[in-house]
């Protein structure tokens, strides 16, 4: 007689223990501690066999049936229950250490030791917020394009058009590297390369020669309040680094008596050392800024943590303040640099090296890192004496400012 919950509720464990039968040789094997089991018996290969389905109450009556009769199934097909209950959890644990997160930490920690340290944590940054949240937990075998097409329309809409495309450009990364350690067989995101589009890049324009000498103005009046900071932002117009090279630059890089300062090619984004010849100018700040910071460790410690540089918005912050927000930018200084020494009638050449802009041929970019040195010393420093006497035509202070 098939069981029923009342039944199976009410059944009471003995001394030894003994079976309920259910229909199609399903039953219910009730132990001495009142552990109740659910069991299938059948026959493989003329021998009788028992296939162990779950515990009672977590496996209800009606669930043991479809249980037991999708075990039976199975053995009409040739397939043992018990061994493929075995291939179905192996499965979806390889499933669960497969899904998209995983595999993208995965991918991330081994690109690591090539990647800039500052793109690795945007990478890592940006798939945390915008992917790992939504599809991260997806085994990596099942996302689809449409998966990352909507995902990717979605931070499109919200105006981040390029942090779309690099999500892709990620991404894509992620996939190809599933593929390479058989967790994949293909990648999505290539049906998506011209889905989303990065919209058109605007270069941080340069700071108009005529406002050049306002801008200097406003930092030696601001240098008595934030003397760090406007430091900072003086030596960046000297020597036109990136920001972040500036930033995470340290005194021992610096060779004072040689007036050169060595970024290595971890710090910079061409992954080339890089050497900048340092004008009269840029070492009289560079003496200034000891006062305030000591001698060792970075230029510019982060006045809560020594430890390490100040935070990289830093210097825009500044800029705001002085007033230029809707002129320039960090990066400004670049451009300027590069149109001044431009109509200076410097060559290219030694203006795009003192730039460090990569060489279309990579082997020359790598061993010619001083390439014309004797000659960027020179325009270094015609350089910053042309920004002084910009200010010396009007009557200002030049941008070392008063002693």
């Amino acid at each position: 007689m098939p069981l029923t919950d009342t039944a199976i509720r009410n059944a009471k464990p003995a001394e030894k223990p003994y079976t309920l039968s259910d229909s199609g040789a399903l039953y219910l094997f009730i132990m001495p501690s009142g552990a109740k089991r659910w069991r299938y018996r059948f026959r493989w290969l003329n021998r009788q066999q028992t296939y162990s389905i779950g515990d009672y109450p977590e496996v209800g009556l009606a669930a043991a049936r479809k249980e037991r009769d999708r075990a039976r199934g199975l053995i009409q097909l040739g397939q043992h229950p018990t061994q493929q209950k075995k291939l179905e959890r192996i499965a979806r644990q390889a499933s669960q250490a497969s899904t998209l997160e995983l595999i993208s930490r995965e991918y991330l920690d081994s690109k690591k030791k090539t990647w800039d340290s500052r793109y690795a944590f945007r990478a890592e940054r940006f798939l945390e917020a915008n992917v790992f949240p939504k599809i991260g937990m997806l085994p990596i075998s099942l996302v689809t394009s449409v998966h990352l097409l909507d995902l990717l329309r979605e931070v499109e809409k919200r105006g981040s058009p390029t942090v779309a495309v690099k999500l892709r450009i990620w991404l894509g990364g992620v996939f190809r590297y599933a593929i390479a350690t058989g967790r994949a067989t293909s990648d999505p995101t290539y049906a998506l390369r011209n889905a989303i589009h990065e919209p058109t890049t605007v270069h941080a324009a340069p700071l108009a020669r005529r406002r050049v000498p306002d801008f200097i103005e406003a930092l030696n009046k601001a240098e008595k309040t934030e003397p760090v900071l406007v430091i900072g932002l003086k030596i960046l117009m000297l020597t036109f680094v990136r920001g972040s090279e500036l930033l995470e630059s340290s005194f021992d890089q610096i060779d004072e008596g040689d007036a050169l300062w060595r970024i290595p090619a971890e710090r910079m984004k061409s992954r080339n050392p890089h050497i900048v010849p340092l004008s009269h100018q840029t070492l009289s700040l560079i003496k200034r800024l000891k006062k305030f910071v000591g001698e060792k460790g970075y230029l510019f410690p982060s006045p809560t943590k020594p430890n390490q540089p100040i935070s990289g918005p830093m210097w825009g912050k500044a800029i705001q303040r002085l007033g230029f927000k809707d002129e320039i930018t960090p990066h400004s200084f670049r451009a300027t640099a590069s149109t001044e020494l431009n109509e200076l009638g410097y060559r290219s050449d030694w203006i795009e090296r003192q730039l460090a802009h990569v060489p279309k041929d990579s082997t020359r970019a790598s061993y010619n890192h001083a390439q014309y040195l004797p000659e960027r010393r020179r325009m270094m420093q015609d350089y910053a004496d042309h920004l002084d006497r910009l200010c010396q035509d009007l009557n200002l202070s030049g941008i070392i400012g008063e002693e």
